[in-house]
């Protein structure tokens, strides 16, 4: 049995689950990824005791896109100079307009489609219609390891501020979207949230961004996202053709002044 688990492990395939009794293929150590709940920690919260984020949100301004100049200020001169000649000649590349994961922090700044938010004990989750899932671990988790290039959704370890969820995300990928098309460019890159309802449907996401390899300043920005609740999620699929061959890609150069 041992040796099974092992091979899976080294093919990369979810191994069967073998019974409380089996061998712990980890030596009592938590894997890469898994989080890390230190002793003494707080119990998991009731969802019911806690501000109800939970449904369907759609960003509020619609499918507009978050100006991609207001943050030059926020940059270091090297990298606001090559950013604005990227802008003028539309010589960069947003990865999701590719399907590839939208990804932290742009899932909360551009995505355009719905996000449903679920909450449960220890653990609010955002799910996209794309298959994309975010988890916000509130159970007094740490952050794990960081793994050798980052991720697309990071680790977001969260707790309650009164009404405000605070929210901490580490472990990002370099190429990861800041604004429109601008990683990072830093596997230090952090993201800090502070979500909170300003009213019954409305849900405001407070990010600062900091990442010293682009920015002298952390990047802050509000995005708000209104309660749907005559929407369910439905099924899309992103085709990379579809975006780049058919004529509906969409021009994302700001309009000149």
């Amino acid at each position: 049995m041992k040796a099974l688990w092992l091979a899976a492990l080294a093919a990369g395939m979810a191994p069967l689950v073998l019974g409380a009794n089996a061998p712990d293929p980890f030596g009592g150590r938590a894997p890469n990824g898994s989080y890390l709940k230190p002793a003494g920690s707080g119990t998991k919260t009731d969802p019911k005791s806690l501000p109800d984020f939970a449904g369907v949100w759609v960003r509020a301004e619609g499918l507009t896109h978050p100006d991609q100049s207001k943050i030059l200020p926020f940059m270091t001169d090297e990298a606001a100079a090559d950013w604005k000649r990227k802008i003028a000649a539309h010589d960069f590349r947003v990865p999701w307009s590719f399907c590839e994961p939208t990804a932290v922090p742009a899932m909360m700044t551009e995505f355009g489609l719905p996000i449903e938010v679920l909450m449960t004990a220890g653990r609010v989750t955002l799910l996209a219609p794309d298959g994309q899932i975010r988890s916000i671990y509130t159970d007094g988790s740490t952050h794990p390891e960081a793994s050798l290039n980052g991720t697309y959704f990071g680790n977001s370890i969260g707790h309650w501020e009164g009404a405000t969820l605070v929210v901490e995300t580490t472990d990002l990928r370099p190429e990861n979207d800041v604004v429109m098309g601008l990683p990072a460019g830093t596997d230090n890159m952090k993201v800090m949230e502070r979500l909170t309802l300003v009213d019954k449907d409305r849900l405001r996401d407070e990010l600062e961004v900091t990442g010293p390899k682009y920015l002298k300043a952390p990047y802050r920005y509000t995005q708000f996202f209104t309660r749907r609740r005559d929407l369910r999620l439905a099924e899309f699929v992103c085709l990379p053709e579809s975006n780049r061959n058919t004529g509906n890609a969409v021009d994302l150069t700001p309009p000149k002044d």
